[in-house]
């Protein structure tokens, strides 16, 4: 297929900057020392350039100042040197990033307000986080047209809910209150109902973060995936797990549960976990005519065997990968990378209706 438009959707995204004072560092610290952040996502650069916008998860705030009312009540917090940083992330070519996670606010509120300001300031758009409710939960908007036809994409960012980061943290935005987007499939129902009345043929992406870190995906995952397809999500890519994790069709739509990394400077735990160090790239394509193509390209996260590069598998471990997920997928290749693919079938949105949700209050 001829794609007339391409987004692409990256996982956790951060350069490491908190995790220098780990014992096995040093090598991080050289990296960033003689090359920069961007190098750590230069291995994805033929990807990106497949692509016309490009989304991910910023797992780490553009500040570096972390919040010392967190201190000691956190575990992980993440900072950054943001002027360097949100240089890199524009040069690598993201157009939009989610905020949406357990991370935000690691910097505290004001470094919140930084983030989106450095990120709108190199061109970035921010989203799923901000100074209140409606800001927050506003969808991150793409108009393109195929044929001569309008159409937009719509990407909710939402972080699943946690008591422990609402009661304990006040991560969730409230009335006056800035923070993240919570993951709530009635009130994001609603949303994509004002979606698909002002805005010509919108394609819904939920992009939420969820889940376990180095786990596969949980049957709260499972649960939630339902709800959000119920909501009228024609897709939902998720991410958060640090690894990637299972993806199917629920309900006649796609769902990735988890995306694993993009680019994370972390030691990782994947030898200590037992799972494998792969994450996911997800494009998906528009042509003049047909549905939308959806392709999944496995790339390896393992900052020990890459030199915090992350890069597409190689064709032997491709081949592994693709005969433990096809499923009903086929393989195919995007620039140059090995990868699945399959064609996003039609829906009646509009005919679904969403059940209440056990992660947020509506």
């Amino acid at each position: 297929m001829a794609a007339a438009f391409t987004a692409l959707f990256a996982g956790d995204v951060g350069f490491g900057e908190h995790f220098m004072h780990h014992p096995r560092a040093a090598p991080l610290q050289r990296k960033l020392g003689a090359e920069g952040r961007a190098a750590s996502l230069s291995g994805l650069a033929c990807l990106f350039d497949a692509a016309d916008v490009a989304v991910a998860n910023l797992e780490a705030p553009l500040s570096d100042r972390p919040d010392p009312a967190l201190a000691g009540r956190k575990p992980g917090l993440a900072w950054s040197q943001p002027e360097e940083t949100a240089a890199a992330l524009r040069d690598a070519g993201f157009t939009a990033l989610s905020l949406a996670n357990d991370h935000a606010l690691d910097c505290g509120r004001e470094g919140l307000a930084e983030t989106r300001r450095r990120l709108a300031r190199v061109g970035i758009r921010p989203f799923g986080a901000g100074p209140g409710p409606t800001l927050a939960g506003l969808p991150w908007l793409v108009p393109f047209e195929t044929a001569g036809r309008a159409r937009t994409l719509a990407v909710f960012g939402a972080f699943e809910y946690r008591p422990v980061y609402d009661h304990a943290f006040r991560w969730y935005t409230n009335r006056g209150l800035a923070g993240v987007a919570p993951l709530s499939p009635l009130r994001l129902r609603r949303d994509i109902a004002r979606v698909r009345q002002r805005l010509p043929e919108p394609l819904v992406v939920a992009f939420p973060h969820w889940g376990e870190s180095y786990a596969p995906t949980s049957e709260a995952q499972r649960a939630a995936a339902r709800q959000l397809v119920a909501a009228g999500a024609d897709i939902v890519i998720g991410h958060g797990s640090h690894v990637a994790q299972g993806f199917e069709m629920v309900g006649g739509r796609p769902v990735i549960y988890g995306l694993g990394n993009c680019a994370w400077n972390t030691p990782g735990r994947f030898g200590i976990e037992g799972v494998a160090a792969i994450g996911l790239v997800a494009l998906l394509s528009f042509g003049e005519i047909g549905p939308p193509l959806l392709r999944l390209v496995p790339i390896l996260t393992d900052n020990a065997a890459t030199g915090f590069r992350s890069r597409p598998l190689g064709e032997a471990a491709f081949a592994r990968f693709a005969a433990a997920h096809r499923g009903g997928w086929a393989t195919a290749r995007v620039g140059g990378a090995p990868c699945l693919e399959r064609l996003v079938p039609p829906g009646e949105p509009a005919a679904r209706q969403a059940a209440a949700s056990a992660f947020a209050p509506p």
